[in-house]
């Protein structure tokens, strides 16, 4: 538990042209802010490929009016048919627009700790957007020396598909590795994106991002997970048949058997 003075967080938005920069503000922000996240533009292609909004933020000292903790009815999308909208025309309109509302290059706010750590949570029903056949998650994590060179090659074999990232989010995780057999969070930069689920052009997308992932060393978060196959589970995760001595034989799950192939 960290003691904090007050409910806000001091934030500052920049908005950076490139993949390039936000590995150097990530960097730079290392120095001086305690929570970083960045959303990308996943459909941008040449020099502005990786371009995106910078968040960055503080505790507050607790001085002036704090925003509001109250709970609050999400509002959105929940009445809505499960119909997809989320289309490439309509989601490159929409990081059209999103960029643009930061005209500056940098704006510093205040803002409530649930808009700035939960923003989804005030959109209600959001995943109906994605039509009756849902959304599939992509979230990795690469060591930092080749970070910059694999989100770029995900960013464009994004870029290229058929498939369309609604949401995409990098950030840097810190050095402190967990001890956990099966902890997601490692030294490095991941980076999450949501698909709609198209069924085969999404899983062949995603099966290439695997290789990408693999081949730097990285792994996949399997919270999130709903197609991982068994070889880059357990290269992404080599200690798990630690783990088997503390199984319940009478427990299992449809996960723990697609990704280690025990079907017992």
């Amino acid at each position: 538990m960290k003691r904090i003075d007050g409910s806000q967080i001091d934030c500052e938005l920049i908005r950076f042209e490139r993949l390039a920069d936000f590995f150097a503000l990530a960097e730079e922000s290392d120095r001086s802010y305690e929570y970083t996240v960045a959303w990308v533009d996943a459909l941008k292609t040449g020099k502005s490929a990786g371009r995106g909004l910078f968040f960055r933020g503080n505790h507050g000292d607790g001085r002036g009016k704090p925003p509001s903790v109250g709970r609050t009815e999400a509002k959105g999308f929940s009445r809505l048919p499960r119909v997809r909208v989320v289309t490439r025309p309509l989601v490159r309109m929409f990081n059209e627009l999103y960029y643009s509302r930061q005209v500056r290059r940098r704006r510093c706010y205040k803002s409530g700790y649930r808009s700035f750590f939960f923003p989804l949570d005030a959109i209600g029903g959001w995943n109906r957007l994605y039509g009756s056949g849902g959304l599939l998650q992509y979230q990795f994590v690469v060591p930092m020396t080749d970070a910059e060179e694999v989100v770029g090659e995900i960013l464009g074999l994004a870029a290229r598909s058929t498939s369309t990232s609604f949401l995409t989010v990098l950030k840097v995780f810190g050095i402190r590795r967990s001890p956990g057999l099966l902890s997601f969070p490692a030294p490095g930069v991941t980076m999450a994106l949501d698909f709609p689920n198209l069924g085969k052009p999404t899983l062949e997308l995603l099966d290439r991002f695997d290789q990408v992932v693999m081949d730097a060393g990285g792994s996949i978060y399997p919270a999130k997970d709903a197609r991982m196959p068994t070889d880059v589970f357990k290269r992404s995760f080599p200690d798990w048949p630690e783990i088997m001595s503390y199984l319940d034989p009478g427990i299992s799950s449809t996960f723990w058997r697609r990704v280690t192939g025990d079907s017992a």
